[in-house]
């Protein structure tokens, strides 16, 4: 029995084009799923760092920035936020330091400017193992900061008792270009693996 290339190529083309196009629709589909929409833009702002230099966050456009907003008499939600980034930004410099500090950064902003002193924001940094070179810790005026917060997409509204209450989902993630990629949850409903994995994904896009 011989083989016939005149009979069969056509049936051979066709599967050929069958395997390519479930190639092409499965890669269409995990692309999908994988990747991180824009959902915003993130403002341009200048707030004050812990040495009370100004510092613009489109100077370090180019970079993946995790921004975080806090008040260091903050009881759970914030310290824990905190304390999972560090967590993650361990991680990272174990596993892909080549990243820490030249494509990542991570931020955290304080809205509470009338407890939340140099001194205080320091220690906060200190207690927390937040990296020096790897943090900026910014501050300013308590209506400077929540307008920042606000441009962020972020709710938060100050208490009788001093306390603040605010958006749970207000962790971002921002792109090179500035755009906001992603928004979790902190405290005890931050995910991590998923911060995790978007912080990586942008910073390796």
């Amino acid at each position: 029995m011989t083989f016939s290339l005149r009979k069969y190529g056509g049936w051979i083309t066709i599967g050929l084009l069958l395997v390519i196009f479930i190639v092409s629709l499965t890669y269409w589909f995990w692309w999908g799923a994988t990747r991180l929409p824009s959902i915003g833009r993130a403002p341009e702002f200048t707030l004050q760092n812990l040495q009370g230099e100004d510092v613009s966050f489109h100077d370090h456009t180019g970079k993946t920035r995790v921004v975080e907003f806090f008040y260091a008499s903050c009881p759970d939600v914030c310290p824990m936020t905190t304390a999972n980034l560090v967590k993650i930004q361990n991680e990272i410099k174990q596993e892909q330091p080549e990243l820490i500090g030249k494509e990542i950064e991570f931020y955290a902003i304080s809205f509470d400017p009338e407890h939340d002193t140099t001194e205080v924001l320091q220690q906060y940094a200190d207690n927390l193992g937040m990296d020096p070179k790897l943090w900026t810790v910014l501050h300013g005026t308590g209506k400077e900061a929540q307008q920042v917060a606000t441009d962020f997409g972020m709710l938060v509204q100050q208490e009788d008792d001093g306390s603040f209450s605010h958006s749970l989902r207000s962790l971002y993630v921002v792109d090179g270009h500035n755009n906001i990629r992603a928004a979790h949850y902190m405290g005890d409903k931050m995910d991590l693996d998923s911060v995790k994995h978007d912080i990586l994904w942008l910073a390796n896009e």
